[in-house]
């Protein structure tokens, strides 16, 4: 009967360090795939592309400036005002959903430019939505014959820009809404 005993407590032993090892290795198993399941996560967070679109305005006031001397033509001044009225115009327009030069009442940007504090001989204005980056808006810009003539225009003293690139509701991309406004006193 100690026999017996004896056997069936080497098998109870058996079976226990057998289960206390398997249990370990699922324990590492499981542990590991938890790791490397994380690390995956980790690794295509960093690698996915950031839908974040970095304008650099002063990238796009040096691009027009350049084009003007390269035009025999005297450079823009940045006026602080003109900015503002640039920055009323894309707020508004992304705001009530259009894109052009009239809001939806009919009212001409021009409006915006005497809010802001700017009373003008000149005036003119640049639109653009669908670029994200200060070279494509340029490059459009450039391209069409009536946003040419107003870079070119060798009346306008003074220019301002606004670029929103985080609200995407025109375009239906991410991309930006940009303004310049453009005049002399």
């Amino acid at each position: 009967m100690k026999k017996i005993y004896f056997i069936g407590g080497i098998a109870i032993i058996v079976i226990l360090s057998s289960f206390l090892i398997f249990a370990k290795d699922l324990e590492k198993n499981v542990l590991g795939a938890i790791q490397s399941r994380t690390e995956i996560e980790l690794n295509n967070h960093t690698a996915k592309p950031s839908k974040e679109i970095v304008f650099e305005t002063e990238k796009l006031y040096s691009l027009i400036n350049s084009y003007r001397k390269e035009n025999k033509l005297s450079p823009l001044q940045i006026n602080q005002s003109l900015e503002i009225s640039a920055k009323r115009k894309v707020a508004d327009m992304i705001e009530n959903d259009y894109f052009k030069h009239e809001d939806l009442n009919g009212v001409e940007s021009w409006y915006m430019f005497k809010t802001a504090g700017y009373e003008y001989k000149t005036a003119g204005e640049n639109l653009s939505s669908g670029a994200n980056s200060p070279w494509k808006v340029f490059d459009a810009w450039k391209n069409s014959e009536l946003h040419n003539a107003q870079l070119l225009n060798d009346t306008y003293l003074d220019m301002g820009i606004s670029a929103d690139c985080e609200s995407y509701k025109i375009a239906k991309k991410p991309s930006c809404v940009v303004a310049l406004h453009l005049g002399s006193k």
